[in-house]
């Protein structure tokens, strides 16, 4: 039996943010919602293309309709040939459509008379939940040509991406004439960029999780950041929040900035007009710092603002931090995440990698002090450089 997809309808459903099971099935029960409106767009957008890959992979025509256990055949054969990233968000994006599906024909018989069709809708339902449960107890790790190998070396094995193509670290010597171009000659949205950048390889933050940091001036030498764990909805993060406390002056500097950079785009945005901070704000910076890498060198070095999170585990490790330290300070709920998939040690700017040190020490490369004084972020000009003195996991100093 196929699948009836509205798709209008099922991306409006007003009980569209949940997570639909067997416990939650009677008609009108709201399930408990697990997944932000944002995920579910990204959801959304991801299984509407890919309803195309599962025809191509069936070799059957647009006006043939498809039924769940095709979408399980497809994501259990897509193992092989996706990288476990991709794969992983696919199952995601499908799960959500199939909890969705099902409470939508759910609601749709509440009011329904007529038995027979009752007991057909009450069937696919059956059939979707059915095929749901195959499609969660998938793992990427038991795809025959996956066992026994990481990720990383699967990938190694598949087509490049493009993705592939951004740096995971940044050069300090590109860094400071970027810095210097931007900072003399940059446009509004390059200097965001810089701004932006050099606050993640001060904190480890993700882009998007600068859009609802929180910021608690402490004294005048500390100040604490809240953040909001970006992937806390999906099991992938340590937490909902996580807290920092920052006492070095620079690191200081940098976050104040960016801050006030995103409380000022704020405050210029349209009050009745929704505006996705990721495809706006953060996208712009990427953007300006694309733009500013070719005039200032003559190409792109393909420097992005996550390049200098990249940068920030690698500097972690450069200076001796422990996996669960650095997994915090990250906001993953694994250790081995960062050690994967993130910058490497040998691409860390700290020259004293033999012993251990503060957080903050690590970003500072050892014979950079003096050029990080002389090109500061713009503002106003730094006098020292001071580190912190302890870390806890619950509160960690940078």
């Amino acid at each position: 039996m196929g699948i009836f997809i509205d798709w209008i309808k099922l991306e409006n459903q007003p009980t569209g943010n949940n997570n639909f099971s067997v416990a939650n099935t009677t008609p009108g029960t709201p399930a408990q919602p697990t997944r932000t409106s944002r995920t579910e767009n990204d959801y959304f957008r991801y299984t509407k293309n890919a309803i195309g890959l599962i025809r191509q992979f069936l070799s059957i025509g647009e006006d043939e309709s498809i039924n769940s256990e095709d979408i399980n055949r497809w994501l259990s054969a897509t193992r092989s040939s996706y990288r476990a990233s991709t794969w992983r968000f696919a199952r995601a994006a499908f799960s959500n459509l199939l909890e969705k599906a099902a409470l939508y024909l759910s609601n749709s018989i509440i009011d329904k008379t007529d038995y027979k069709v009752v007991e057909e809708t009450k069937k696919e339902i059956s059939e979707i939940i059915n095929s749901l449960e195959k499609i969660k107890k998938l793992k990427w790790s038991a795809a025959p040509i996956n066992i026994g190998k990481t990720t990383a070396q699967r990938s190694k094995e598949l087509p490049p991406k493009s993705s592939s193509n951004k740096k995971k670290f940044v050069e300090p010597d590109i860094l400071f004439r970027l810095d210097e171009f931007i900072r003399h000659s940059g446009s509004d949205w390059q200097r965001r960029g810089l701004i932006l950048s050099w606050a993640m390889m001060f904190t480890g933050l993700r882009p998007c999780e600068w859009e609802n940091v929180d910021m608690q001036i402490i004294n005048e030498h500390t100040i604490k950041l809240i953040v909001i764990n970006a992937k806390s909805t999906n099991g992938r993060a340590n937490g909902l929040t996580r807290e920092l406390i920052i006492n070095n002056e620079v690191a200081m500097k940098a976050v104040q900035e960016q801050v006030a950079s995103v409380i000022n785009w704020k405050a210029n945005q349209q009050k009745d007009k929704e505006v996705d901070f990721r495809k706006t704000y953060v996208a712009s910076c990427a953007n300006g710092l694309r733009i500013a890498q070719i005039q200032c060198f003559g190409k792109s070095y393909n420097i992005t603002p996550y390049s200098f999170r990249h940068q920030f585990s690698a500097n972690m490790k450069s200076s001796g931090q422990s996996k669960e330290i650095i997994a915090y300070l990250m906001g993953h709920a694994s250790e081995l995440t960062a050690g994967q998939h993130y910058g490497k040690k040998r691409k860390g700017y700290s020259s004293i990698s033999s012993r251990r040190s503060d957080a903050m020490a690590a970003t500072i490369p050892k014979d950079f002090s003096e050029k990080l004084l002389n090109f500061p972020i713009p503002g106003q000009p730094v006098r020292s450089l001071s580190g912190s003195k302890q870390q806890t996991k619950s509160e960690l100093s940078i």
